[in-house]
């Protein structure tokens, strides 16, 4: 079985080749990406690029690759979601884990999460405030749950937590209007907030929910 370095260097030609300015690179006998991602306006013009480093993550690819801002475009501030290290936080933690539940590539990565997170940093750089972005630290982390839960109820979280590992049960059928209103059916809401919290783990969200002080 390949392990998380192997899966990591096997995917860096592809995304060589989508991404023109990234390049590999080696340092202690350890690959990465080096290079420049382009933030482009709906028009395709380049309106700002950033020098970055991409590396391996330990536990990829069930958890991002490691994204470092080394231009110094971004401030090394908390507030700038990014740290004294050059590395940045892309997203909170529980999203982080839902959106590597079946492996993300390399190139999703990009695509999806670290040009976003860029393009939010030149956002805010030039009017003041990010878009559709989590806060750092236990707030975000507040934030990310209560999209996951769909509700700012730490009550019903605990609830939730308990029925999604059966410590109690709710009595609904897959068809049934969710219980909590929506109008869906509650396969298709708060079914899937059970089994979110189930991907995330035990630990993991019991962890969190002690970070915040709710258990």
């Amino acid at each position: 079985m390949r392990n998380s370095y192997e899966v990591f260097e096997e995917q860096l030609p592809m995304v060589c080749r989508e991404y023109k300015h990234l390049k590999i690179r080696e340092r202690n006998k350890q690959k990465y990406l080096w290079g420049t991602i382009d933030i482009t306006s709906p028009s395709g013009e380049v309106i700002q690029d950033f020098l970055i480093e991409i590396h391996c993550h330990e536990d990829f690819p069930k958890r991002f690759p490691v994204l470092y801002e080394i231009g110094g475009y971004i401030p090394k501030e908390a507030d700038w979601h990014k740290y004294s290290d050059d590395s940045c936080c892309i997203t909170a933690d529980p999203v982080e884990i839902l959106a590597c539940k079946s492996g993300i590539t390399l190139f999703s990565f990009i695509k999806d999460y670290a040009i976003p997170y860029l393009a939010n940093q030149y956002f805010r750089k030039n009017f003041g405030q990010y878009k559709n972005e989590y806060a750092h630290g236990i707030k975000g982390i507040f934030q990310a749950y209560s999209d996951i839960m769909k509700t700012r109820d730490v009550t019903s979280w605990k609830r939730y937590i308990a029925c999604a590992f059966g410590s109690t049960s709710i009595n609904i059928s897959r068809n049934a209007p969710c219980f909590c209103g929506s109008g869906k059916k509650y396969k298709h809401c708060h079914m899937q907030v059970f089994q979110d919290i189930r991907d995330i783990g035990r630990e993991t969200i019991l962890r969190h929910m002690r970070m915040l002080q709710i258990v």
